[in-house]
């Protein structure tokens, strides 16, 4: 959990990792395309999505993690993986895009 200098716990992020108000956050998840990071679809029939949360799901100490990258095989989930900003997301999509196509 984060607080900001008042005091005020940090729920919401956009995609540059700034804190920003709740209306924001629902109004950006709203728009697509600045909801998708990238989406790939796998020769094995797998797709792979990265997108940006909008609220910190680490849980920890360290960075917010506000993004994520999932594979996807018959619409289930079955590997997640989270990021603290687009440039480490952009990276583990094409780590995942590596991986997913030694499969």
């Amino acid at each position: 959990m984060r607080w900001d200098a008042n005091g005020e716990f940090i729920m919401w992020y956009d995609r540059q990792g700034n804190p920003v108000d709740g209306e924001t956050v629902v109004r950006k998840m709203k728009d697509l395309a600045y909801k998708t990071v990238l989406k790939t679809s796998l020769a094995n029939g797998r797709s792979l999505s990265t997108i940006w949360l909008g609220t910190d799901y680490s849980h920890t100490a360290g960075p917010p993690l506000i993004f994520e990258t999932a594979v996807f095989v018959g619409g289930e989930i079955e590997v997640l993986e989270r990021y603290a900003s687009e440039a480490e997301a952009l990276e583990g999509h094409a780590r995942a895009e590596q991986w997913q196509g030694k499969l």
